[in-house]
């Protein structure tokens, strides 16, 4: 009898810092299908995804950046290191290409790390959000429990470059969907065109 094969793919994200991990250009590729019955296909789309620091959110009331510089303890200190315990704030942009007039801001996440691996917590349309990185898995898990609708988003971090994404989206006007592929990492300066001469 033969043992069951294991399949231990799996990229450590360095440091299990998943906020550096998601900085810069990213492709976003998914297929959408019916979510349930014969989860017919309904189209495939391609966006630029655009994930960069927003230092002006940090200084936003109500964030914990100011929190994490007075109510650490000497223990945590010797724990961890003081730079993965102040809060930081992320800038999720989408559009059709990389130029910064074609694409539109989203949303922008706080990352806040932990000894459970790092929570994450922005708002949309006036939603408080959450959401969960696990490095011990190299998976995130974004959550927008909205008035009317439910999107969960969820991501394998796949290599240094390279996510799986699976979305799935129910609310009460549009048929739910499910949304899955992949997200590249991508060097806009190989985008921009050569002058001709």
């Amino acid at each position: 009898m033969s043992a069951a094969p294991t399949n231990v793919v799996r990229y450590d994200v360095p440091n299990g810092d998943f906020c550096a991990y998601l900085k810069g250009f990213w492709k976003r590729n998914l297929e959408w299908r019916h979510f349930g019955g014969s989860f017919k296909h309904l189209r495939s789309t391609n966006n630029v995804v655009l994930i960069e620091e927003d230092l002006d959110a940090a200084r936003q009331p109500n964030t914990q950046c100011a929190a994490s510089h007075s109510t650490v303890s000497s223990d945590v200190y010797s724990t961890y290191n003081a730079l993965q315990l102040i809060a930081r704030f992320l800038r999720w942009s989408f559009g059709r290409t990389h130029k910064k007039q074609d694409l539109a801001s989203a949303y922008t996440v706080q990352f806040i790390p932990d000894e459970q691996g790092t929570f994450m917590e922005w708002s949309f349309e006036g939603v408080t959000c959450h959401g969960v990185f696990k490095p011990e898995a190299s998976v995130a898990i974004l959550n927008f429990c909205l008035q009317e609708s439910m999107v969960t988003i969820t991501y394998r971090v796949l290599d240094a470059n390279t996510m799986a994404v699976c979305i799935v989206d129910v609310d009460s006007e549009h048929t739910p969907t499910i949304q899955y592929g992949n997200m590249y990492r991508i060097n806009p300066s190989k985008y921009e065109r050569e002058p001709e001469d």
